[in-house]
């Protein structure tokens, strides 16, 4: 398992500014681009030129995010495998930015991990497969999980100070991410 570590970083000022800003922006989109470059090889945060492909990731192994992971504007990330940003651990996928994911690739943001997706109208954040015949669920999506109230699941959850000091709130494991936990008391929650 790959490790990108750095220290905390404050959250944003509003808890679902993050989602809200990747989901106002998706697309799929068309042709893919020929791809080159080492797999699993982060870059530093810049590095990448216009128009290049980043190899993120590998098949069959989960790749953590500990730290702070940007997706530099006008690259294209292929996702050779599954992808979790842990707790503390934020990716960062700037405007314009492609991904496209092979069969079998997700990206997971765990509980008090963060997505900060910058796409705009005009430099939308494009999430996409690598197969040449685009279907639904040919990767594995983005997965949020948190501390926000579900509706299905057992009565396990940690304490919310906001909304249950003693916990009992829905809770439930994701058996695709192998039983992660999310679910919980906190609907303010952006994790």
């Amino acid at each position: 398992m790959e490790h990108f570590p750095s220290p905390r970083l404050p959250m944003p000022a509003s808890p679902l500014a993050p989602l809200l800003a990747l989901v106002s922006t998706l697309t799929l989109a068309g042709p893919l681009r020929e791809s080159a470059g080492a797999a699993g090889k982060p870059a530093a945060e810049g590095s990448a030129s216009s128009g290049s492909v980043r190899h993120v990731g590998q098949a069959g192994r989960l790749t953590r995010i500990d730290g702070r992971e940007v997706w530099p504007a006008g690259t294209t990330i292929q996702l050779d495998g599954p992808i979790e940003v842990a707790a503390f651990g934020t990716l960062i996928i700037e405007a314009g930015t492609r991904v496209e994911a092979r069969v079998g690739a997700y990206i997971i943001i765990s509980r008090e991990g963060t997505i900060e997706a910058r796409g705009t109208l005009n430099e939308p954040i494009q999430l996409t497969c690598t197969t040449a015949a685009k279907y639904p669920g040919c990767w594995g999506g983005l997965i949020v999980q948190g501390y926000g109230r579900i509706n299905a699941g057992t009565l396990t959850s940690p304490a919310s100070t906001t909304r249950s000091p003693t916990g009992n709130c829905l809770e439930s494991a994701d058996p695709i991410t192998g039983g992660m936990r999310f679910g919980g008391c906190n609907d303010a929650d952006n994790s």
